[in-house]
């Protein structure tokens, strides 16, 4: 039963403190939008932080998995790159909640530790495959691959920063234009 009631619970959970934030949502709107008793979700996780804890995996775990896909594909790295953005931008403008619990998580890091410690690793890794990806690039064009982290982090923090503009001019398609210029021209600069 276990299989079927924790990832329902799950997704009740994130529709439930995307709505209301983490603070504020209680465990009783999580039982009833997932359809279970309260008693239930403590069947199966030991209090709000425990719950809070799950979703934040699930959440990174699934976006590492499409990051770790990105890293597999093989092709031209800013045509890889492009397309992810094409991708991410049309599934955000769709499902919005998936970025007001993203940035309910990055909050939540900064009052909890161990959700800072999940919310750190991912983008260690996260920059790690962009690092891995970008001197791949730079040594196919025989240049140094010393700046590949530099850059690295430069997309991430135009990514996130895009993540976290887009939930405030809900996910205007010139916005993304030009986090694609701004990416563009980052490449550029890197003789990517």
């Amino acid at each position: 039963m276990s299989a079927k009631r924790i990832p329902q619970i799950l997704d009740a959970a994130m529709l439930v403190f995307a709505r209301n934030g983490l603070q504020s949502a209680r465990l009783e709107e999580v039982a009833l939008a997932a359809g279970v008793s309260k008693a239930t979700i403590y069947l199966y996780f030991k209090s709000k932080d425990d719950l809070i804890a799950a979703l934040m995996k699930r959440f990174f775990e699934q976006n590492m998995d499409v990051l770790q896909h990105l890293r597999l594909t093989k092709g031209d790295f800013r045509t890889i790159l492009t397309d992810w953005v094409d991708q991410t931008e049309e599934m955000l403008s769709e499902n919005q909640i998936f970025v007001a619990i993203g940035l309910e998580f990055y909050s939540y890091a900064g009052r909890n530790e161990a959700a800072r410690k999940m919310v750190h690793g991912f983008f260690v890794e996260f920059r790690c495959i962009l690092t891995e990806m970008i001197e791949q690039a730079l040594s196919t064009r025989g240049q140094s691959t010393a700046p590949a982290s530099d850059i690295a982090f430069g997309l991430m923090s135009l990514f996130e920063g895009s993540n976290v503009l887009g939930a405030l001019f809900n996910w205007d398609t010139k916005m993304y234009r030009q986090v694609q210029t701004n990416m563009g021209y980052l490449l550029d600069g890197a003789g990517l």
